[in-house]
């Protein structure tokens, strides 16, 4: 699949839009990735995401845009919400200057997913159904956060 195709198909896999972005910021170009793992996963309400495995979360900053590739899983808890809060290692400049595009693992359920502001130093993602998350093992996102920097 072309670069183009990638952008354009409703269906490009995270691999595909790690590698487009990966050679529009190659070694010619001044940004470097950076990895980041999260030191806490505080949660809405009652809800808690814990024994949380980080397979990737690497961003870049051009400026004040802040591009991160994320593949995250966990186990939830407590009362269900419809979010899960991720950190972010950059304060963004607030409300609708961040999202996530992606896709959610729900138990064995894969669907779409989709991240909004949540905070200045988190994004919500949410499924793309927009119901709660169900609790337990087996739940898990991976997709591209863009922010734009305080």
């Amino acid at each position: 699949m072309a670069f183009a195709d990638s952008i354009r198909s409703a269906t490009a896999t995270f691999e595909q839009t790690a590698t487009l972005i990966e050679s529009v910021f190659s070694s010619g170009y001044p940004a470097t990735w950076t990895s980041y793992t999260p030191g806490s996963w505080t949660q809405p309400g009652a809800m808690t995401f814990s024994t949380v495995t980080v397979n990737k979360y690497k961003y870049i900053l051009v400026g004040k845009l802040f591009i991160a590739l994320v593949d995250v899983s966990g186990t939830t808890g407590g009362s269900a919400e419809n979010y899960i809060s991720v950190p972010l290692p950059i304060t963004n400049a607030g409300t609708y200057s961040c999202e996530f595009h992606g896709q959610t693992v729900d138990t064995n359920t894969r669907g779409g997913g989709f991240g909004a502001y949540g905070s200045t130093t988190a994004i919500r993602i949410y499924k793309q159904d927009f119901t709660s998350w169900g609790l337990g093992a087996g739940r898990a996102f991976s997709g591209v956060i863009m922010a734009e920097v305080a």
